[in-house]
């Protein structure tokens, strides 16, 4: 986990996946294992005896310049725990760290130097600022971390441009006012730097390279073109910078590859997706990102981002480490185009400013330059940012919410609206037709902007006017003191014609004339219709007036058949590709007047349609698009990715059942996950359709008529906290109430959290159509939601989610099942308005899997 700025970090050794936690090997280069050697001299010192291949495997070499350090951290149980760090050029102190005791109440450290996040977030502890252990580190030297110091302390390097010493004969403990003091004083052999310590003096901080070798004892090979090798794909590079072939010239906008000019012209005819551009390891793509149609940004498992050069040939131009994944990005816009600037948010809660310096046509030897800064913790999932102010919508122990963070203080500020049934009974002033009956267990927030003078919050529900001023004023008043400040809206909008939430959707950043969306109004597409909410009178709010704002509902821009996983939208909101279950499309949106609210004048509005071949077993993860250029960049679970380009797609070849045949299909060797980030886990090859493995011969034992509570026993994956599919996964996805937190999974739900509890015995059989389920839900802090439970109801692969009235605890519950049905407990008739893409998607990635793995397992049994 870096903290400061790190100038570039290069891996060797291979790629580690996140979602099996294995290590795809690539070859190591010369000068570790030839001259000078540095993996057999490390062999011989004995430390990698008791690992698995007995030497490292694994380096990551990493430049510091003067001020440059890392946050105290572990390096994990994945690793053997031994670890040799050999350091060139500058010498260095890294300091070793305990947690503090868990009797402590006090568990805040103080200190500014010191980030505790990292031991929070891995262990959830506070770490003691005041180190336990102070090594130097000379040049061309190695230290090699071991035994406990490597599996129950952690270390770091402070961010510091030179180091003070106390003189050697004081004992007093690690750090005084006076300096630091150095453990390893008396085995130093630089004559210069041990008279500098013994006199209590202080040394300059310069470049320094450090090697830290490990050894990764899960290695996985991968099959390749239906062979067996030693080596990761070949078409997966991550080169260091310096090493990449480089396109030179100056990146302007006249610099961009040349497009043919895009026409909004329907085609009804689909094309074959073909052979994927690059493979990747499977489950392995955690995020894209594609910069100005010529850079495209890949976030691997590990937390490796690496920027890719569109252009022939595809190449990796450079790779940094971030300390999770990313889960938001905003892109600042710079004049000079030899620089660019992306905010980044990750799961791990830590904003970077990453800053991509890109080489003109004099600089012939230089590299691009991927630099990663922090800018703040504590929150994630960036949505927008306007000078000092950031928008995120997830604050860490807190739950998701909007919130506003400057960057120049430790204050956020919290942006609060009512609860769901507050916006529901009574109606607010402007009535817009809002269905009475819908229910909503969590007021999520969709999307978030910052305008001149107002923040405009789009939740589920309805939209949140806030006074920027206020909101401004706020968070820079509280700088000083810090903690979290709530700040009202000004106005609360409905959505008219809403028959369900709005799970899913983005505010649009450009005017869209053809939707009558001008520079004075506001517009909200959502990608699950897909329609739009246009919001005009926008003048009229900055006022402060009191009349009713005017919504109006764009319904059917365009036609979507098929279950969809992956959308990105374009800033008007013109264009859109969209990820289906076996399709990938882009569409434009119906021309319109700017006062028309008829249906659209298109009958679908598609322009381009792939079919992907060999998709039964995959499933879709990641998409990105430019509206402008027509690029789309495309991504599967199975480590496949393509680039396309709309403007070719006249020229391409339709697709044709024969024309499918004659691609070579591709081999899955791990079952695709849908979301490796978030979920990591999911269902080995031998279990049946709902999650469990009961034994023929041992029926579930009854609590009540027909109910049992063996949940572990029969469906072990059920209440994995980490895995796709199971009950927090429906709970957190499909009704949107949150119950789990991004890199944090709680051990129990006896602090927060969700679990099946009981379950009908049908549910135990394999395939079974019909069952009911008892869920117990008890919500992140911050949640509008109350704890309670809920029940699942399964109808021929139908969820339906009702909740169930207070009644008391688990034992008034089953004693209510010993005389009469569940249906007696919900609290309402209808069931509750779930997350129908979400489940659409378990649905296909059930059926895939049902079919893939049920063909991959009757073909070895009968073998």
């Amino acid at each position: 986990m870096q903290s400061g700025e790190i100038e570039r970090l290069v891996v060797v050794g291979g790629v580690i996946s996140g979602a099996g936690k294995v290590l795809i090997p690539t070859p190591i280069p010369d000068f570790l294992t030839r001259y000078p050697d540095i993996f057999t001299r490390l062999e011989n010192t004995g430390v990698f005896k008791g690992s698995k291949h007995g030497r490292p495997n694994h380096v990551l070499l990493n430049e510091y310049k003067p001020g440059q350090g890392i946050m105290p951290h572990e390096d994990g149980p994945s690793y053997f725990p031994a670890v040799g760090t050999i350091s060139l050029g500058s010498y260095t102190v890294v300091d070793y760290y305990r947690y503090r005791p868990l009797d402590e109440e006090d568990s805040k450290v103080d200190d500014p130097d010191i980030d505790v996040s990292a031991g929070a977030n891995q262990r959830g502890r506070a770490i003691d600022p005041v180190p336990v252990l102070c090594v130097l580190l000379e040049p061309r030297s190695l230290v090699v971390t071991t035994k406990e110091l490597y599996t129950e302390f952690l270390h770091g390097i402070s961010e510091r441009t030179q180091d003070m010493f106390c003189p050697h004969e004081d004992i007093s403990g690690p750090e005084t006012t006076e300096g630091t003091r150095i453990a390893n004083y008396r085995m130093l052999r630089n004559n210069d730097i041990k008279k500098c310590i013994a006199e209590g003096g202080v040394l300059e901080r310069q470049d320094r390279i450090s090697l830290t070798c490990r050894d990764y004892e899960n290695v996985r090979t991968i099959n390749t073109e239906r062979g067996t090798t030693t080596q990761a794909n070949p078409k997966v590079r991550l080169c260091p910078p310096g090493h990449s072939v480089l396109t030179r010239r100056i990146w302007s906008s006249k610099h961009w590859p040349k497009q043919s000019p895009m026409e909004d012209v329907e085609s009804k005819e689909v094309a074959l997706l073909g052979p994927p551009t690059m493979e990747l390891p499977p489950n392995s793509i955690m995020w894209i990102k594609m910069i100005r149609s010529h850079f495209l940004l890949i976030q691997s498992s590990g937390a490796i981002l690496a920027p890719w050069d569109l252009t022939a040939p595809l190449t990796c131009v450079a790779t940094c480490n971030l300390d999770g994944t990313v889960d938001g990005a905003v892109i600042e816009e710079e004049e000079d185009p030899r620089m660019m600037r992306i905010l980044l948010s990750t799961r791990s809660c830590t904003t970077y400013k990453l800053r991509l310096d890109i080489p003109d046509s004099n600089e012939s030897q230089a590299p691009l330059r991927l630099t990663p800064s922090i800018v703040f913790g504590g929150l994630c999932q960036i949505l927008d940012a306007r000078g000092p102010l950031f928008a995120l919508s997830r604050l860490e122990g807190r739950g998701p919410g909007a919130f506003i963070k400057d960057q120049r203080g430790s204050a956020v500020v919290e942006l609060a609206s009512l609860p769901p049934g507050a916006l529901l009974d009574p109606p607010l002033s402007n009535h817009g037709g809002q269905n009475s009956r819908l229910q909503i267990a969590h007021n999520g927030v969709i999307d978030i902007q910052i305008f001149d003078d107002v923040i405009v919050v789009a939740r589920n529900c309805n939209i949140d006017l806030y006074n920027l001023l206020e909101v401004a004023e706020r968070s820079f008043n509280g700088a000083e003191s810090g903690g979290v400040s709530t700040v009202q809206p000004l106005r609360y909008l409905n959505y008219p014609n809403l028959e369900r939430p709005v799970y899913r959707g983005s505010l649009l950043r450009h005017p869209n004339p053809r939707l009558g969306i001008s520079p004075g109004s506001l517009a909200l597409f959502s990608a699950e219709y897909p329609s739009c909410y246009r919001i005009i009178s926008w003048p009229e709010w900055r006022q402060g007036t009191a009349a009713p704002s005017e919504i109006t509902y764009l319904e059917g821009l365009v036609k979507v058949a098929g279950c969809m996983f992956n959308t990105a939208l374009g800033p008007s909101g013109h264009r859109f590709a969209l990820s289906e279950d076996e399709n990938l499309s882009i569409y434009f949106t119906s021309r319109r007047d700017s006062d028309s609210t008829t249906g659209p004048q298109s009958s679908e509005g598609r322009m381009a349609g792939w079919m992907i071949a060999g998709a039964l077993g995959d499933i879709p993860v990641a998409l990105d698009f430019d509206e402008v250029t027509g690029r789309c960049v495309f991504a599967m679970a199975s480590g496949r990715m393509w680039v396309k380009e709309t403007t070719n797609f006249s020229s391409e070849p339709r697709a044709f059942n024969s024309l499918k045949k004659l691609l070579p299909d591709f081999e899955v060797i791990e079952i695709p996950n849908p979301d490796p980030a978030r979920w990591p886990v999911v269902i080995p090859f031998r279990t049946p359709y709902n999650f469990g493995n009961p034994p023929a011969s041992d029926p579930p034992k009854e609590v009540a008529p027909r109910w049992s509570d063996e949940v572990d026993k029969y469906f072990p994956y059920k209440n994995r906290p980490d895995c796709y599919g199971s009950t927090p996964w429906l709970i957190h996805e499909a009704l949107h109430i949150p119950v789990v937190w991004p890199g944090h999974h709680p051990p129990s739900v006896g602090e927060y959290g969700a679990r099946t509890v009981l379950f009908t015995v049908e549910a135990a059989e394999p395939d079974s159509p019909f069952y009911d389920e008892v869920i117990e839900v008890r919500p992140l802090p911050g949640s509008d939601e109350r704890s309670g439970f809920w029940a699942l109801v399964m109808d021929c692969g139908n969820w339906e989610f009702y909740r169930l009235r207070p009644v008391g605890g688990l034992d008034d519950i089953v004693a209510h099942l010993q005389h009469d049905g569940i249906g007696k407990l919900f609290e309402n008739d209808e069931p509750w308005p779930a997350d129908e893409v979400k489940l659409g998607q378990l649905s296909r990635w059930r059926y895939r899997h049902n079919r893939r793995f049920g063909q991959l397992i009757s073909e070895r049994n009968l073998t």
